[in-house]
């Protein structure tokens, strides 16, 4: 069963030709993608919550399955990834995604939404879209509870509000389809459980890999293999049939490590064995080619304040040393007292480019987390997530809906609200700029169109957000969620404990950057008049190249360790900060 990594590797790739069972279920994606459709016509009066509960459930009950026996990590089913028609090749990641675009697209969109977004996307001034894309599961419930507790938990709390009265209809809609998604899933797990067992000869993993979906099926991981198992299952159930981007796998050589060290004990695992499981597990994720990378994190701290990397830490970045990758993506997050040992494996990785590490300040994370409010306990587990944020571990929705691009907002000073390449008037009205005599005077028409986009992005995401629940009901993700399973909601729809909408405050070192140039040069050394920097902006720097490369080359910028500088991007950002999180 081991030492065989590099001689597998080149058999591990189930997505670019695709093998499904006909035994096993629907082969054929076009056949699926109509059962699919139909299923969602014949519940077209029902909520959404239902619909999709209807259209996840046919497709775990008829798919077609796959197991790659020389994988660890084998498992494949007809609808998610890939499907041909014809020659042509189709990328299908989610094959439910056209339910939310429908839904999307049948919401009438307010005359004040539609002014916000104009022009925004093409002028560069900022993006948007109805993002789902950077929340996190409660793996705490699924590791602890596995489908079939998290099954139960739904009926019990369903129960308890039918006999308590207060279940309401919307209640009763979100039960139900937490209990049918939950409930296919069991099934689905089962029907990969018993194709295994049909493939039993096929590899000496073959026996462990069906004694393992025989356990997850519907309870609790025993060993590390079907820890992994299970997660690996759950992200891919999520993030293409919830449509749910899983912005974490968790903390996997912390919540892993007791698996590890039982397995040592019982003489299921060596640590060699351990190192080549991951590097079948990581495999995965980069043929799948998570967009952004797929993150995971490593560390934290207890109680006492002690540093949670262990051994299984060690050996998790020795795996993916020797393969080579950049996706996964491995978030480390950094204590004062995290072993140096480690840090300088990850620091040799970066030298010799094996590697996709963020450092997260673990420390800056619990001092944000407090002033937000959050209890110890919850400060003491927060989960490193998305690209390199920190979110409370099961308590948390985290949509985004906008990114505003913060140096827009000189070139806008610059030309009284106007993109002057498109001409759109997509700003305020701050005058001409020959008008300010003084540093403070541009510093505040920048700061008012500035003000003027974040202002758009409140209206474009306060329309995304009181639509979630319309445009995508996330009942698998919701059922990881306790305070959503408790009070009957979707966790998107104020089902959890903080209900957060994220704004990206982007661009804000070139901002910074373009300010102190303003200041210096206009202002303080007067070498060129706000006349002329206008003109060259205009004219994209075309005879002006001299200038351009004078204050391109002027060191005092951002990152620079300057307080000149770093003062204004300080006084910037606590300024639009203070903004969006009073929001």
């Amino acid at each position: 069963m081991w030492n065989r990594f590099d001689k597998d590797r080149h058999l591990l790739n189930q997505y670019e030709t695709l093998h499904f069972d006909p035994n096993t279920g629907i082969a054929d994606y076009v056949r699926l993608r109509e059962g699919i459709c139909e299923t969602a016509e014949r519940y077209a009066a029902c909520s959404h919550p239902i619909i999709k509960a209807k259209a996840i459930e046919y497709l775990l009950d008829n798919a077609a399955l796959d197991i790659n026996p020389v994988d660890w990590f084998g498992f494949n089913f007809c609808g998610w990834f890939t499907a041909k028609k014809g020659e042509e090749l189709h990328i299908n990641r989610k094959p439910l995604q056209f339910l939310a675009n429908q839904w999307q697209n049948e919401i009438p969109k307010p005359d004040s939404f539609r002014e916000a977004g104009a022009h925004i996307s093409e002028t560069g001034a900022g993006i948007f879209w109805c993002d789902y894309g950077h929340s996190v599961p409660d793996w705490d419930s699924i590791i602890g509870l596995g489908f079939g507790g998290i099954l139960a938990r739904a009926q019990s709390c369903h129960n308890k509000h039918r006999k308590n009265g207060t279940l309401t209809p919307a209640m009763e809609d979100y039960y139900i389809s937490v209990e049918t998604v939950y409930a296919a899933i069991i099934r689905f797990m089962k029907r990969f459980a018993a194709y295994a067992h049909t493939r039993i000869g096929d590899d000496p993993k073959m026996p462990i890999v069906a004694e393992c979906l025989d356990t997850i099926a519907e309870g609790t991981p025993k060993t590390l293999y079907q820890f992994l198992t299970l997660i690996y299952f759950y992200h891919l159930l999520q993030e293409y049939l919830d449509l749910i981007q899983v912005r974490t796998l968790g903390n996997l050589d912390v919540d892993g490590f007791p698996y590890y060290c039982r397995d040592l004990q019982e003489g299921r695992l060596t640590p060699e064995h351990t190192e080549e499981l991951f590097r079948y597990f990581f495999e995965k994720y980069t043929l799948q080619g998570h967009l952004h990378g797929q993150p995971l994190y490593f560390g934290g701290f207890d109680e006492n304040g002690d540093s949670l990397i262990n051994e299984l830490s060690f050996i998790m970045l020795t795996a993916y040393d020797k393969s080579c990758i950049v996706n996964p993506k491995l978030f480390i997050k950094v204590m004062p007292n995290t072993p140096d040992a480690f840090l300088k494996k990850a620091l040799d990785m970066i030298r010799r480019g094996h590697n996709s590490l963020v450092f997260i300040n673990e420390e800056l994370g619990c001092k944000i987390s407090r002033k937000l409010g959050r209890t110890e306990e919850e400060t003491g587990r927060l989960v490193g997530t998305g690209c390199n944020n920190f979110a409370s571990r099961g308590k948390e929705t985290t949509p985004e809906h906008m990114y505003v691009n913060l140096a827009k907002g000189i070139e806008l000073a610059f030309n009284n609200g106007e993109d002057p390449k498109t001409g759109a008037f997509i700003g305020c009205r701050t005058g001409d700029v020959s008008a300010f005599k003084t540093f403070e005077d541009f510093k505040a028409a920048y700061g008012a169109q500035t003000e003027c986009l974040i202002g758009k992005a409140f209206v474009i995401s306060d329309f995304y957000d009181s639509h979630l629940l319309d445009f995508n009901p996330a009942p698998m993700y919701s059922g990881t969620m306790p305070g959503s399973v408790e009070c009957g909601r979707d966790a998107y729809h104020n089902g959890v404990k903080y209900n957060n909408t994220v704004m990206f405050l982007s661009c804000h070192a070139t901002a910074a950057d373009s300010l102190m140039m303003v200041k210096k040069y206009v202002y303080d050394l007067q070498k060129v008049t706000i006349e002329q920097l206008r003109d060259a902006l205009l004219a994209n720097w075309e005879g002006y190249e001299e200038l351009r490369a004078i204050l391109l080359n002027d060191p005092e910028k951002f990152g620079n360790d300057m307080d000149s500088v770093d003062s204004i991007a300080v006084e910037m950002l606590d300024h639009f900060t203070t903004l969006v999180t009073s929001r």
